[in-house]
Order: C-alpha cells, then structure tokens, then sequence
C-alpha cells in the first residue's frame, strides 16, 4: 500500500528546500538526482561546486537533517534522512534540468570507476535512461540483467531486460542485432528459471526470429532447443516434439553436438513423462554421450539426473545416487543453479530410498531453499510434496501434513496436475496414518476420479508413475475399512502398472498388498506367495519402509497359520530395520517421533510376546 502523504507537507518541504542557500540547494538537488546512495566523489563531480564549498553544504545540510553520512570508508557517502525529500528536491527542478544531470551521473560513473564498470550497471543503466541516452541506456540494461541473472536474481534480471525492450522500440530498426540476441536469450533463460514457460517460448520464439535474419544457424538451433524445452515443461507435449526434431535436423546439418544431445534430451523426456521408459533411456544415454563431446556440462548434467531418476523409480538407490552425485558436482563447480536444483530434489527421494533419512532432508531442505532464491515454482511444489514423504515414513505426521499442503497449495497456483495429484495422494496416506479415514478417503478418491479424465497431456503426465502409489494407497485404505475384495482389486491395479515399468519399489507394495487382503479372507497359501514375493523384491532393494511392512506382514501371516516362531522372528526382523534406521537420524526429536509411532509400539510389543492375537492386523 503505497503512502499518501499530505500536500502541506510536501510544501513545507519544497518551502524549506527553496530556502536555501542557492549553492546547498543545488547540491541537495544533485544528490537527489544520485539516488538513495549518494558518494561524495560522484556528487563533487556534478555538482559544480568547489570541494570546501560542498564539504560546507554538506554539514549544513546534515544540520539540517536533510541528508545524513552513511559512511566514510573506502569513500564517503550520504544519504537523505527521508526517501520524501528526496522526491521534493528531484521534483524542485524543470524536466530538462534532471535530464541533464543524470547524463551528467552516468558520465562521471564511467570517469570515476573505469576498472569497476560492472558494479554500477544498474545505475549507469538508469542514469542513461532518465537522462534519454538511449543507445547507452540499451548497452547497460542488457549488462544489468546478464549481471543479475549470472547472480541467479531472475526477478531482477527480467525487470531490466523489460526495461530493455521498452528502449528498443523507441530506439527501432537501430538496434544492433547481437544486442537483440543477449537480450532475448537472457530474457528467455530467467522466465524459465521462474517456471513462467509460455513468455519463455515467446522470449526464444523472437531469438529465432532474429538469428534467421542475420542467418545464425547455431544461435536458431539453440533457440529451437530451448523453445521445445520450455514446450515440454508447459506439457505441451506435440509441440515439444516438434521444435525438438526441428533442433535435431538442423543440429545435423550443422554439426552441433549440444543441441543434437538437448533434442534428444526433450525427446527421453516426453518419453519418460509417457511411461515409454526403453525408448527414454536409449535417447538419454546417446544425449550424454554427445553432451559430453560437446563440452556441454548443463546437459550433461541434466542427462545424468534424468538416467540417475529412472534408476530411483526402479528401486536401484546405489547407481542411482552415483549418477546424481555426478550431477551435483558439476552443478556446484560450474554454478548451475537450475540444474543443481533438480539435482538435490532427486537426492532427497534416492537418498530416502535408501534410506538415508538425514542426508535426503538436508537436500531437500537445501533445495527448497535454491527453489525460493530462484524464483523456480515448479521444483518448489515437488521439493515439498517429497518433504512430506520423507517425514511421513518416519512418522512425523504433522510435519508430512504440512509439507504436503503446502505442496499442494504451490501446485494448484501454478496449475499442475502431477504435482497437486501427487500431493494429495500423500495427503490421502498420511491422514489414514493420523487415523482420519474421511479426510483419507476423501483425497484419494479425489484422485482417483482426476485420474479417469483423459485430454490433455498434463493430464496424462507421469500418471502412470503415481497412478501407482494412489492405488496402493486406495488398497490400504479399503483394507483398513475391511474391504479386502476392494483391497485386492487396488493390488492388482497397481501391479500392472509396475510390472510394465519394472517399478520394484511398488511391485513390493502391490504383492504386500495382495498378500494382506489374502490374509483377512483366510486364503493362506495365495497370501504366504504374494508375501514372499514382496519379501524377495523388498530384500533387493533395501527400502527400509518397504522391509519392515512387509516382514510385518509376514509376522501377521504367521500367526494365522499358527506358526508363532516364525511369527516372531519376522516382527524382529521388522524391529532390526526400523532400529537401524533411527540409529542413523542425527535429528533426535525424528528418532523418538519414528519409535514412538502406534505401529512401531505394536510392533515391539508384539515381538515381545506382551500381545499375540492371531489376526491380521494392519500397519
């Protein structure tokens, strides 16, 4: 909300501003012009008043308590004591005496900080603007935002290059061409940053354009790479494609092997997005060769996070995590933030895979924080979402709420159907944990009904990943009610999608429970081979959650069938998995929170031989 302030007392300023003596208040004027920093050097030189002179003026002025020092080393400098009386003092002066002075700014900024041009961009680029030298405005505008955006300050970096075009179209037909080209790229690149695809399409769309005309095949190619990126990032998946061949065949002709590998790239990923996981691995392993050739350290790092992802879904943490360290490291030592990002957000999920439940909320933690310096909202909505994971397989519930609400909430501002479905399903999970089945039920079927649409391929994008969770989940569910009918028709749902996709984590989920809906309809021996089936699978990857259930499972198994050693030592070994895991948290308040959790206790009392039932109970 902006101030109103009264007119009387901005004409008792302007009265105490004309006042002066006609030599301080022309150096309070120059000082306003300056800005809100004002070094004495740079006003000496504008001013046009001799150094004892202004040294005067300007402790006369501070008596005043007009302007105030701010500082004497490694310059002096003052400020004004009010951002109004700057605003009266600059207003004091006709149109044509400003102008001239900011020209007269921007030229003694050159003169005085030759070998430090690039800390003053942003006031050069002002002081140009404001003073109508449009040519020199442009130069530094493009500078500042490069500047900015080289710093990662995206929102800064496009309210300069915005700036920019607005002086391009005074300026017309004159513009340089190779100023364009900085222009729209570095422009295209932050909109990106922001998750803000569609003005980033337009932004390369208009570099195209212009490397055309100056018949710049490299620079088109590139702005076909980037266009199908941003294409593909909007889920707009035929266009992706089809600006990714456009890339591709001129690529080829050109010999350009980062843009034949950034083709590639967006082509594994819209197969990947579809399910077609073979054909996304060849292309992605080819993009990584080339990329590598090329020198391209983005794109290969952005290809080993894409081959680093498929290992994660797969359940096969260790090359997973090889793949995705790679990745970080040439993100830190090269500081590409975006790629960084990315890089931490599938960290954290490898990392809880594994269960490495301190090391995966550091990068989560670490990348939620890059997401909001960034401006980026599409990895803050998943960093979230898999926050809430994290926290909910160790019990943390309140925490795995909110993180997901919060996901959630990010996901609907931007519109993306996987993020707010895959938030929602963790809602679904943890508010059953919680043991509020209404809520549970309520955004699971929510879900589930979202899941029917077919249209657009945001509608279709990565449902056959997380199609899977929310089956399991809806299985769970049905089990808790009793439904174990329904209960088996989710397993069975969630199995085919897995088996097609060899997504093992889930294959144990799926057999776990078929085995458990088995057990509560007393068909022993199906629920003893989908156990061990589980079991098998759980054992190779060493997903800790996925071991303990599942022996938990088995324990219950046991009981029916009156085997109460066997029994035991399956809620044992459930005991040994989940003590491992909190040993290893370095946050202490997680350990109690993960050993206090109802189900743990059950466990332990159960292993303890305090309560043995003989009925299938759930975790």
């Amino acid at each position: 909300m902006q101030l109103q302030v009264p007119t009387t007392v901005q004409a008792v300023l302007a009265a105490r501003i004309d006042r002066l003596p006609p030599e301080e208040k022309g150096v309070l004027q120059a000082a306003a012009v300056i800005g809100k920093d004002v070094p004495v050097p740079l006003l000496q030189a504008i001013a046009g008043v001799r150094e004892e002179a202004l040294r005067c003026g300007l402790a006369s002025l501070q008596a005043a308590e007009f302007l105030y020092e701010t500082r004497r080393f490694p310059e002096p400098a003052y400020a004004f004591k009010h951002a109004l009386t700057q605003d009266v003092a600059y207003n004091s002066m006709l149109a044509p005496r400003r102008q001239a002075l900011h020209r007269q700014v921007a030229a003694a900024v050159e003169a005085l900080y030759p070998e430090r041009l690039q800390e003053h961009y942003e006031r050069l680029a002002d002081h140009y603007e404001r003073g109508a030298v449009w040519e020199k405005a442009l130069a530094y505008l493009v500078a500042a935002g490069q500047k900015a955006q080289q710093a990662y300050a995206n929102q800064e970096a496009l309210t300069h290059y915005d700036r920019a075009l607005a002086v391009c179209a005074r300026l017309g037909h004159t513009v340089e061409p190779a100023t364009l080209l900085r222009l729209y790229a570095g422009k295209g690149a932050a909109h990106f940053l922001h998750s803000e695809f569609l003005p980033s399409i337009d932004a390369y769309q208009r570099l195209q354009e212009v490397a055309r005309q100056l018949g710049d095949r490299a620079k088109e190619a590139e702005a076909l790479y980037q266009i199908s990126s941003g294409y593909f990032r909007a889920h707009a998946i035929e266009h992706a494609l089809d600006y990714a061949e456009q890339a591709k065949a001129l690529a080829l002709a050109i010999d350009a092997k980062n843009i034949l590998a950034g083709s590639l790239f967006v082509r594994a990923s819209v197969y990947k997005r579809a399910g077609q996981l073979d054909r996304a691995t060849r292309d992605e392993e080819e993009a990584l060769r080339l990329s590598r050739e090329a020198g391209d350290k983005t794109l290969e790092g952005l290809t080993l996070v894409e081959l680093g992802s498929l290992h994660d879904w797969q359940g096969e943490y260790e090359p997973a995590l090889r793949l995705l360290e790679q990745s970080a490291t040439i993100g830190r030592a090269h500081n590409l933030q975006y790629l960084l990002l990315r890089c931490l957000w599938r960290l954290g999920s490898a990392r809880s895979g594994q269960g490495e439940y301190a090391a995966a909320l550091r990068a989560l933690q670490e990348g939620l924080e890059l997401s909001e310096r960034l401006g980026d909202k599409v990895h803050k909505g998943r960093i979230l979402n898999t926050l809430g994971w994290v926290c909910g397989e160790l019990y943390d519930l309140e925490r795995a709420l909110r993180y997901n609400r919060q996901g959630a909430e990010a996901a609907y501002a931007i519109g993306d159907p996987e993020i707010i479905r895959n938030a929602e399903i963790n809602l679904g999970d943890y508010y059953r944990l919680a043991g509020d089945l209404e809520q549970a039920q309520f955004y699971l079927e929510k879900v589930y009904q979202d899941i029917q649409r077919h249209g657009t391929p945001g509608e279709e994008w990565m449902k056959w990943r997380y199609a899977q969770h929310l089956y399991h989940s809806l299985g769970e569910l049905w089990l808790t009610r009793g439904d174990a009918v329904q209960a088996l028709w989710c397993a069975e749902e969630c199995l085919q999608l897995a088996v097609s996709t060899t997504s093992r984590k889930n294959l144990v989920k799926g057999w776990r429970l078929q085995g458990q809906a088995y057990c509560r309809q007393r068909r022993l021996s199906e629920a003893t081979a989908a156990l061990q089936k589980a079991l098998m699978i759980a054992t190779e990857i060493g997903n800790p959650p996925q071991l303990w259930q599942t022996y938990q499972a088995l324990g219950l198994l046991f009981e029916q069938l009156g085997q109460r050693d066997q029994a035991r030592s399956a809620y044992a070994s459930a005991l040994r998995v989940i003590d491992e895991v909190a040993n290893r948290l370095q946050d202490q308040q997680l350990q109690r929170t993960l050993l206090a959790a109802p189900p743990v206790q059950e466990l332990r009392a159960v292993a303890g031989g305090l309560r043995i039932t003989g009925r299938c109970r759930l975790s």
